[in-house]
């Protein structure tokens, strides 16, 4: 969300901050603006801030009961959950009809096509695409891969023979094809994005660095098959 309302400017980042030490930088003249949510650690009547902008309502999240359990015993588990101990409904949860995700996935797609222009590591940051921004694609099958400190290695070869060596870390892998290890898309066709030319490596390789999961696309795999003819 503060990539999607910080759109088309320029910022110096300091992140991977709780809300709590969010407060403690702003208060303290370290940051300038931090962006938290608005709740039980960033207060509208602190005196001591001043909020200059409210982003649109996130949607919370749902819990949802399988399909594959007897009408009976969802019913029952719905009781059990909307009746729980106060403790355990701090988690706050309630009544009520699934949320719309229709608006949200639209600031989302709008996001995240910035972030693949913006590296937040190396400040200052800019948080747009310029107008010659052209994506580099790099398209090929997964053989095998590595470990380097928590991110996984993707060992990508071209049709062409060029090596590639994606770096994925293992939340955004999870985000991309739902498993945290690269077993999934072994053999598999990929095709990789980067907003950034890939660094050649000292064995000939080229590094990508992939820091959002749309810059990693599984292709459908075309299968041939026959129609049995009569005899």
């Amino acid at each position: 969300m503060p990539s999607y309302d910080l759109y088309g400017k320029r910022a110096t980042l300091d992140i991977g901050h709780r809300g709590s030490e969010i407060l403690k930088l702003v208060k303290t003249g370290k940051a300038d603006v931090g962006s938290a949510a608005l709740g039980d650690t960033i207060k509208a009547t602190d005196a001591n801030i001043r909020i200059i902008h409210q982003s649109r309502d996130i949607p919370s999240s749902g819990i949802y009961l399988s399909s594959k359990l007897s009408k009976s015993d969802r019913q029952t588990l719905k009781k059990l959950i909307l009746n729980a101990p106060k403790d355990i409904q701090k988690a706050n949860y309630g009544s009520g009809t699934e949320p719309d995700y229709t608006f949200f996935r639209e600031i989302i797609s709008k996001a995240q096509s910035i972030q693949i222009c913006s590296d937040l590591t190396k400040n200052s940051v800019n948080l747009f695409c310029a107008d010659s921004y052209k994506p580099i694609t790099v398209t090929g099958k997964i053989n095998g891969w590595s470990n380097k400190s928590s991110d996984r290695v993707l060992n990508l070869r071209e049709s062409s023979g060029k090596i590639y060596r994606p770096t994925i870390s293992p939340q955004i892998l999870i985000e991309a094809i739902g498993n945290s290890e690269p077993i999934g898309i072994q053999a598999k066709e990929v095709q990789v994005k980067t907003a950034t030319m890939p660094q050649r490596l000292a064995d000939g390789s080229f590094e990508v660095k992939i820091r959002q999961a749309r810059q990693l696309k599984v292709l459908a795999t075309a299968i041939a098959t026959t129609t049995n003819q009569p005899l």
